[in-house]
């Protein structure tokens, strides 16, 4: 019965193993940055040197991790960039390098999430995958900030537009008099006059 007994500790053992070495394998690294800041993300994808990749392109996964969100590509041939959609060139880049690392430039609370590397290997060959995670941290404390600033610039502007507009409208209505009292005299019919007369005697 030890047999069993060590037989059993043993089995344990290796599932205990089994299960440190999977969790340490599926575990996603992730990248954390404070709101509107740069951040720089690595390409976890393994690489093998005997490859050369025609291409490298990021993606974002969205819902329950089976949409992907094609973000930008790049043909390491010729080196062009494709952006998906147009308008996010200019707040992504990739890098030069070989590490094929993601730039992201002002990032918002839309920017957190998972993110996909993918290297793309010729006919013949195995593409090579790599993900990891970015939170943005503070986006909403920087919204307030701004939303409170905003605030106190529209309330000046407020009351400048309404100072501005009972100047206008006191200037107009002085204005008007002032014509009134000009023109009334000229209207003002003259009053006849009218001498005293003796009475007249009647004969």
């Amino acid at each position: 019965s030890e047999r069993g007994l060590s037989l059993m500790i043993c089995l344990y053992l290796c599932l205990a193993v089994w299960c440190f070495i999977r969790g340490t394998a599926v575990a996603i690294p992730e990248v954390a940055v404070t709101c509107t800041e740069e951040v720089q993300l690595p390409c976890e994808a393994p690489r093998d040197p005997q490859v050369t990749y025609e291409a490298v392109s990021w993606h974002k996964i969205v819902g329950n991790g089976e949409e992907l969100a094609e973000m930008v590509q790049k043909n390491l041939e010729n080196g062009v960039e494709y952006y998906y959609p147009t308008e996010l060139n200019g707040s992504l880049q990739l890098s030069s390098d070989t590490s094929y690392s993601l730039r992201i430039t002002n990032t918002t609370s839309h920017s957190s999430g998972t993110y996909g590397c993918i290297l793309w290997a010729p006919a013949g060959k195995h593409n090579q995958s790599g993900t990891i995670i970015l939170k943005v941290t503070g986006c909403s404390e920087r919204l307030d900030e701004k939303f409170k600033n905003y605030r106190a610039e529209l309330l000046l502007l407020s009351c400048l537009g309404i100072f501005y507009l009972l100047l206008i409208f006191f200037t107009c209505v002085s204005n008007i008099f002032y014509m009134f009292k000009c023109i009334t005299p000229n209207f003002i019919p003259s009053m006849p006059t009218f001498k005293h007369r003796a009475p007249v005697k009647v004969m």
